[in-house]
């Protein structure tokens, strides 16, 4: 009996190449090409977010809630007249209060001319009020340490720091004279004028002072209320 033949392999047939149909593109197909090919437009389109528009800087209200209180005081001084006609000023009484009100300091200094007008229904002064008075030098001494570091108030404080002889740091400087909203404009003009420390009290603080002679201490203190109510609660 013969061998058994090994069967043969019939070759692969070739896979048929599938030509692609050759299809004529629409006219839906031709548009959606001409958009893509279209370059963007810069014009913003209905579903486009508008710019935001730029914030409005606000000024933060002032605020005396961060400052440390204790370094705040206000300081008022009374004057006398000296040289022939009386009318230069010198230092007769400056007077200090802290943050709550509190005298810190109120003396009576010895002027350093003779004096030629005690100016009593002003100042409240009379000779008797000097007699034991404080030397001007232990005065000057005395407000120099007591203002060392500290914001210091007044209602034209320049007039008393010159009385005082001292300078202090203008940054620690608050001057109520010098607040906008306490100022005045002469009629049909446009410059800014201080107003006295009487009318203040009575337009800000409806209070009423200096009906008579001057007390620097209630004048300290009235000074101070200006400077807590400018800036604010």
């Amino acid at each position: 009996m013969a061998p058994p033949t090994k069967p043969t392999k019939k070759p692969a047939k070739k896979a048929k190449q599938v030509k692609p149909l050759a299809v004529a593109p629409g006219s839906n197909w031709q548009k959606l090409k001409a958009a893509v090919a279209k370059p963007a437009s810069n014009k913003p389109k209905k579903h486009d977010l508008a710019p935001a528009p730029k914030a409005k800087k606000v000024k933060a209200a002032p605020s005396i809630d961060w400052i440390d209180t204790s370094l705040i005081v206000a300081m008022d001084c009374e004057m006398v007249g000296v040289g022939s006609d009386g009318k230069r000023s010198v230092l007769a009484r400056c007077s200090i209060v802290d943050f709550d009100g509190n005298v810190v300091y109120d003396e009576h200094v010895k002027p350093l001319e003779r004096v030629t007008d005690f100016r009593t229904h002003v100042s409240g002064i009379r000779a008797k009020s000097l007699r034991d008075a404080l030397p001007f030098e232990q005065c000057q001494k005395d407000v120099a340490a007591i203002f060392d570091g500290k914001i210091v108030v007044g209602h034209a404080i320049r007039n008393d720091m010159q009385a005082l002889m001292l300078t202090h740091p203008k940054g620690l400087i608050r001057d109520t004279t010098k607040y906008r909203p306490y100022m005045r404009r002469k009629v049909n003009g446009t410059k800014l004028y201080p107003k006295a420390l009487k009318h203040l009290a009575e337009e800000v603080l409806h209070k009423t002072i200096q009906t008579g002679e001057h007390d620097s201490v209630e004048d300290a203190r009235i000074t101070l209320e200006l400077y807590k109510r400018a800036m604010g609660p």
